[in-house]
């Protein structure tokens, strides 16, 4: 017998908006009106910061805007870089023995791309290279990449990529969960205009 669909979420809500919205619509228009579990951080954002409302407004307004379960990602795990984030949420998701798919924004035209990015590995002495010139993580990341494939250029700009990446990677270790990547639509994070 074959696992009924069940999407997985690693969220912040902080707050739930229209976007937040808009993932959950496009990821059930893909599979359908199946169950969705978001591990959501707690009393503290991945930033460190405390969140705009307390985690229990936050739980409402995602069960009132569609998710059908809400579990507290440990803030070990919230404040963590993207990398750890990521883990933290993709063994909490894991660990409940039902999400068949981790879905996720991204900005890329092509998710394709960063499928086949996130298989990408390169070595310690690679990264030192890359790191000694004084570039950020994401732009050492994005000059290894584009070694390898032009292709990859873009990739490392939206913030919601350099997430999906990390997603993907931490989903090496269980392959009964496959991705689910929503294209990000509309304004960017942290842009100071709306389109």
């Amino acid at each position: 017998m074959e696992q009924p669909s069940v999407i997985g979420l690693v969220a912040e809500y902080n707050p739930f908006h229209r976007g937040h919205g808009h993932h959950l619509e496009a990821a059930r228009a893909l599979l359908g009106p199946v169950p969705v579990i978001a591990v959501m951080s707690g009393s503290l954002t991945q930033r460190g910061e405390l969140p705009l409302w307390d985690k229990w407004r936050r739980t409402r307004l995602a069960l009132l805007g569609g998710v059908d379960l809400v579990l507290e990602l440990p803030a070990a795990g919230s404040l963590q870089s993207a990398q750890g984030f990521a883990f933290f949420g993709v063994e909490s998701l894991a660990a409940t023995g039902l999400v068949t798919h981790l879905s996720f924004g991204c900005e890329a035209r092509d998710p394709k791309l960063l499928l086949q990015l996130a298989r990408e590995d390169f070595s310690p002495g690679e990264w030192a290279a890359a790191l000694s010139g004084g570039l950020s993580y994401a732009g050492a990341a994005e000059q290894l990449a584009c070694r390898r494939n032009l292709a990859y250029q873009g990739l490392f700009s939206g913030s919601n990529n350099l997430l999906a990446l990390e997603y993907l990677k931490a989903l090496k270790g269980h392959p009964e969960i496959q991705p689910l990547p929503i294209r990000r639509e509309g304004t960017l994070y942290g842009s100071a205009a709306l389109e």
